[in-house]
């Protein structure tokens, strides 16, 4: 497709961004290190937000530490439009970079890795009227998968992209929800562009499966950030290129992003690493040996969070028009990424964590308010 330039600013608005709240420390603990990577979505007047990763004890490049997976899920009430904090939860065990889908009155958290490895698991997660949340841990997928797209159609778990037992892929495949099984795996048309696909923003509207950017973990051109974007069509299984996303003319990336519904026919994305220098990283980080290897990660892990660049642009994608489009106002504070947790109830969009650096995360929570 060709590139279209985002050379007008859309007619949508979310302003009035401010910070209510911090995700709590645990138990015992004075503060909390922030997270990424976790599995979030809305029921009703709730927001869960379940999982993910941080680093408590200290930078692993600095200090040797390693990354820790939290089990942890914390439901909030938005009923009156403030955030209050009304149950917590575990999973059944720590995980992160897994994929939340939700299907009429649940959410499905689905995959994802820890410190053991990488996860097959599925775990419903239903809401009574005061929030109790009610967990149900459902026959596992036939394959461990995580840092991917998700969706639900016709009663079948669709799995795009991400990686199989670590391994980055391509693939798109579905299994009955709520009896995944080896018998029952349908191998459907792969996501086009390159061979592999992982940690891109994704989000299923109607018939249609939208799937933007990414990582490509081995390319031969050096463009590690993927800046394509495809629709899939659950009727056919054929899938459609979409406009390449761009800012001022210039690929702009959504890696680490996330993305919700702003209007009938659009999408808001949040967050993302900067193309040009992620793709820089990885390319040093892939060819330098030795000193030159950690003289180079000494200087790029020690910079502040504007050195990185992580997106505070707020961009929508008209699905009518195909075209990329920046609203005419960013985000007061540090981008995310990670991937970051953003989530849309009623008339306003909440920004929960993220990375806001390589390694460090932030527990604050911002909201947005939706208007045009």
């Amino acid at each position: 497709m060709d590139t279209l330039h985002s050379e007008l600013y859309c007619d949508s608005q979310v302003s009035n961004w401010h910070k209510i709240g911090e995700l709590p420390a645990h138990t015992g603990k004075d503060s909390f290190p922030g997270i990424a990577a976790a599995f979030y979505g809305s029921l009703g007047d709730y927001l869960i937000i379940a999982g993910g990763t941080n680093f408590p004890d200290g930078h692993p490049f600095f200090n040797g530490s390693k990354k820790n997976y939290e089990s942890r899920g914390l439901i909030y009430s938005v009923a009156d439009g403030d955030l209050a904090l009304v149950k917590t939860f575990e999973l059944p065990e720590p995980s992160g970079y897994g994929a939340t889908v939700k299907h009429e009155n649940s959410l499905y958290f689905v995959g994802g890795a820890n410190e053991k490895g990488f996860l097959n698991s599925v775990i419903k997660v239903a809401l009574e009227k005061d929030g109790t949340p009610n967990i149900q841990k459902l026959p596992p997928l036939p394959l461990a998968w995580s840092d991917g797209g998700a969706a639900v159609y016709d009663d079948r778990l669709y799995l795009f992209g991400g990686k199989v037992n670590g391994e980055a892929i391509n693939d798109v495949i579905s299994v009955p929800l709520h009896g995944a099984n080896s018998n029952d795996v349908i191998k459907h048309r792969g996501i086009p562009g390159t061979l592999t696909r992982t940690s891109f923003p994704s989000i299923k509207l109607g018939k249609g499966m939208y799937i933007f950017g990414g990582l490509y973990s081995d390319p031969s051109d050096g463009k590690y950030v993927l800046a394509d974007s495809y629709r899939f069509d659950f009727i056919t299984g054929e899938w459609k290129a979409l406009s390449d996303i761009t800012l001022d003319g210039l690929p702009y990336s959504v890696l680490g992003a996330s993305a919700v519904q702003l209007g009938p026919q659009s999408v808001l994305l949040l967050g993302g690493v900067n193309y040009e220098i992620f793709n820089d990283t990885l390319a040093k980080l892939s060819n330098l040996k030795g000193e030159a290897l950690s003289d180079f990660k000494k200087h790029y892990f020690s910079q502040p969070p504007d050195y990185y660049q992580f997106s505070r642009v707020q961009m929508e994608y008209r699905t009518d028009i195909d075209r990329w489009l920046p609203l005419n106002s960013k985000l007061p504070f540090n981008g995310g990424a990670g991937p970051v947790q953003v989530i849309r109830s009623g008339e306003y969009i909440y920004h929960f964590g993220g990375e806001i650096k390589p390694v460090a995360r932030t527990p604050d929570i911002y909201r947005g308010e939706i208007g045009r």
